[in-house]
This record gives structure tokens, C-alpha cells and sequence, in this order.
């Protein structure tokens, strides 16, 4: 099998070694032709520049948690992707002047996409290092269109962070001034309410079901209190009616004239009148209580004072348990009708409220639901305003340029072009050529084929073969 293989190969390259001069000459002409366009190639410039970019600033953490720290890696990032964009790309064009090499709208469109085909940005964004590079024909132009790109490339990042910044706290002065306009139309809107509602408000006691709550109980309390006091008051009453006002005649006793049970009481409600009067006014339920609890002692006492015939007789001696019980007695009188007119205050704030059982609580949903309107917008007003001192605070800080761009190579292109290679090219060239030269000497062997030995003849034809001649030149 293998003998077979190298037999027909052998017999390829003998069919081919027939044509060896037309091949060769095929070889050549490619092989030339090949070199002539390879000598007419133009030569191509590199230019590069590598870049580092510093993100580390002594001012960030003095500023931590006052401004918002913009992710300038993130912007650096997206910039190497906006860099080959068609109006950067539009705007290196005419900064270089390569803008003139474009007679027209389709050259001008055929030199944008080969500017993009051309420039390549890579590097290490884990070592913040990135790398521009354009070729041209033209060193100088391949020189200026780095330059270009590198200065897009910085000035566009700064100039995005303060732009981005700058729109950020345009918009939030925007924010700031509406919320200033509501924020002042819902305190108006809740003052006049207050306005139109006096006497209806909630108070530090509660809403109007606890006020209520705490009417109905005071009532209660004062019911009892009164209740406790007119029991006091009966049972001093009937002890009395079983006391004498006097002993009789006691010896050596003086006559003149003397006072009524009612003196020291009426003294006493006086002196709680004159304090009472420094701390209410005069409408007050207990000095109203007080001055009518005085003038029933006063009549009382001048009734007394007539029953005695002006004056207690002449020698006959005043009984002391008498005279406190009618103490006790005045002093109960003045607390029942004290509470008595204290029980119809209450009661007349009660009905009072109790009337204003359908406006009330109305009035009370109508206040929460503005107050819990301005507590919104007062806590959403604070938060932008907050936020706008914040972004103008990164603003500041931007300018500041915190993040710095460091040139680590400038632009610049070697005088050597960098293509094309051409002996490379020249060789691939000549190769090709051979290759051609070969493949035609074997195509025109396999189209017009010969027998180059006897095994051959005899494995074809079946017959012997009795002898060969050879070509002698």
C-alpha cells in the first residue's frame, strides 16, 4: 500500500517536472508582480501615548460623607468607549485638519469609519494605565491625532464629572424651589384653617374624644366630691339641731355685745376669695362660688344677729361645739355650692362638646390631613436641600481636580514605519508564486497525462510491456 502511494506521487512529480518552465515562469510573474505591489505599499506610522489615571486624593477623605464621590473609574471606562464615537471622532477629524483629505460627502464618511478602524485604546483598567494608538501614513498627522484623542480624553472626563455634577444640582435647585413654593402654600393653607377653626383644635389633653373622655370623668369626680359634701353638710345640720348656743348666765360674766357663728367663716371664705382672685379672673367658677357662698353667710348672719335682738344677751356664755359645728356647717355650705357651680362649668363644657360631635372629629381629620401634608413636604424640602449642599459640595470638589491624569508616555511615533513589512511580504510573495507555478504544473499533468515508466503502462493496460526507449538529447 505504501509502495503504491510513493509510485503515484513519483509518477505526480514526473508528469509535473514536464511543465517545470511554464510553472516557473508563472512563479515569476506572480512573484513580481507580487514584489512591484509591495514596493508601491505606503508606509505606515504608529503613534501612542499611555496615560494613568490617579483617583487617589489627600481631599477625599476629608470630604467623606459631605459630598457625593463620583465613580470616576466608571466614567473613565465609559469614556474609552465614547472616545471612537462618530462626533468625537467628527471632532478629532477637524481638530487635525485630517477633515481635508474628504472632497465630499462619501470620502468624508469612508475617512470616519477608517479614523475608527484605526485608533486602538487598551490597557490595564485593574492599573488604572491606558493606552492610545493611531497609524497613519503621515507621521505628523498620526502624531496630532493622538494628541487630539489624548486631550478628549482627559478634558471630557473632567468635563463629564462637573457636568454630571453641574445637572445634578440644576435639577435640585429646580426641586428646591417648588418644594419651597408648597412648602409655604401648606403652611398658609394650615394657619388659616387654624384660623377658621379656633376653639375646634386639638389641645395638649388630647383629641376630641379624649377631651370628652376627660369631661364625662371630671364630672364624674365632682358628682362624687359633691355628693361626699352635702352628706357632710346634712349630717352637720342635724347635729346642730341638737346643740344649745348657750349655757345660760355664768357668774361674773360681763354683758356687751357679742359676734354670730358666721364671723369666722365669712372671714376665712374671704381671705380664699382675695387668693383666689390673684391666680382667676372674676368670671371664674370658684370666685363666682366664693362671693355667692360669702353673701348667704352675710344674710345668715344678720338673720342671727336680728333672732338675738341685735346681739347675744348679757351674761349668758356661747356653747364652743355650737359654734364649731356652725364653722363646719358654713365651711360645707361654701364647698357645695362651690362644687355645685364647678359641677354646671363641667357640664356646660361637656354639652358643649358633645354638640360638636359631627364638627369636631371632621375638623380633626381635616387638620391631620394637613399637618401630615406639611410634615411630607417639610421632610421631603429638608432632604433636597440636603442633598443640593451635598452636590455643591462635589462640585467644588471636582474642580478641585481630585482625580489627576498623568502623561506616563507622551505622544509620540518612532521614525521607522511600522508597515508594512515587506521583506515578509516579499517572501510570502515569492512563495506564493512557487505555489501557483506548482499547482499549474500539476493541474496540466492531471489534464494531459503521459505514462512515465512500464509498471505504469503495464497496470493500465493489462499487457506486457517488452521494453522501453529512452529520449537521449
Amino acid at each position: 500500500m505504501f509502495r503504491e502511494v510513493i509510485d503515484q506521487l513519483l509518477a505526480a512529480i514526473r508528469g509535473a517536472w514536464r511543465y517545470r518552465w511554464l510553472a516557473l515562469s508563472l512563479a515569476w510573474g506572480i512573484a513580481m508582480a507580487g514584489w512591484l505591489w509591495v514596493l508601491m505599499l505606503p508606509d505606515k506610522y504608529e503613534a501612542k501615548t499611555q496615560v494613568y489615571v490617579d483617583t487617589e486624593s489627600a481631599l477625599l477623605p476629608l470630604v467623606e460623607g459631605l459630598a457625593v464621590r463620583t465613580d470616576v473609574m466608571t466614567e473613565v471606562n465609559m469614556m474609552t468607549v465614547v472616545l471612537v464615537s462618530r462626533p468625537q471622532l467628527e471632532r478629532v477629524a477637524r481638530d487635525t485638519d485630517l477633515d481635508l483629505r474628504a472632497t465630499d460627502a462619501r470620502e468624508w464618511e469612508m475617512l470616519i469609519r477608517e479614523l475608527r478602524k484605526r485608533i486602538r485604546i487598551g490597557g490595564d483598567a485593574r492599573r488604572n494605565l491606558y493606552e492610545i494608538q493611531y497609524y497613519d501614513e503621515d507621521r505628523d498627522m498620526a502624531l496630532k491625532v493622538v494628541r487630539s484623542l489624548l486631550t478628549v480624553f482627559v478634558e471630557d472626563t473632567l468635563g463629564q464629572s462637573i457636568q454630571d455634577n453641574t445637572a445634578a444640582e440644576r435639577f435640585l435647585r429646580q426641586q428646591k424651589a417648588e418644594y419651597e413654593q408648597r412648602l409655604r402654600k401648606d403652611e398658609q393653607a394650615l394657619a388659616d384653617f387654624k384660623k377658621a377653626n379656633v376653639g375646634l383644635m386639638p389641645s395638649d389633653r388630647g383629641d376630641y374624644y379624649a377631651r370628652l373622655q376627660a369631661a364625662l370623668g371630671e364630672i364624674e369626680y365632682t358628682q362624687f366630691q359633691l355628693s361626699s359634701a352635702a352628706t357632710r353638710r346634712n349630717e352637720l345640720r342635724r347635729q346642730i339641731a341638737g346643740e344649745e348656743p348657750v349655757f345660760g348666765i355664768m357668774p361674773g360674766s360681763t354683758g356687751g355685745a357679742g359676734g354670730t357663728s358666721h364671723d369666722a367663716t365669712i372671714v376665712n371664705l374671704e381671705a380664699q376669695l382675695a387668693n383666689a382672685l390673684l391666680r382667676y379672673t372674676e368670671k371664674h367658677p370658684d370666685v363666682t362660688g366664693l362671693r355667692e357662698t360669702i353673701a348667704q353667710l352675710e344674710e345668715k348672719r344678720r338673720q342671727e344677729i336680728m333672732a338675738m335682738g341685735g346681739g347675744i344677751a348679757p351674761g349668758l356664755a356661747e356653747n364652743p361645739v355650737y359654734q364649731q359645728m356652725r364653722i363646719g356647717l358654713s365651711e360645707a355650705e361654701v364647698e357645695v355650692v362651690s362644687l355645685q357651680a364647678q359641677l354646671g362649668q363641667q357640664r356646660k363644657r361637656a354639652d358643649e362638646l358633645k354638640r360638636l360631635v359631627d364638627t369636631v372629629p371632621e375638623v380633626e381629620a381635616q387638620l391631620a390631613e394637613l399637618t401630615r401634608g406639611y410634615e411630607i413636604t417639610s421632610r421631603t424640602y429638608e432632604d433636597i436641600r440636603r442633598r443640593l449642599e451635598r452636590a455643591q459640595m462635589s462640585r467644588d470638589v471636582t474642580q478641585a481636580q481630585p482625580v489627576g491624569f498623568r502623561i506616563i508616555e507622551p505622544p509620540a511615533a518612532l521614525l521607522e514605519p511600522v508597515a508594512p513589512n515587506r521583506p515578509v511580504l516579499m517572501s510570502l510573495m515569492l512563495v506564493g508564486g512557487l505555489a501557483a507555478g506548482i499547482a499549474l504544473a500539476l493541474f496540466l499533468s492531471q489534464v494531459h497525462p503521459v505514462f512515465s515508466d512500464r509498471r505504469q503502462l503495464r497496470a493500465v493496460t493489462g499487457l506486457p510491456v517488452l521494453g522501453t526507449i529512452h529520449l537521449v538529447t
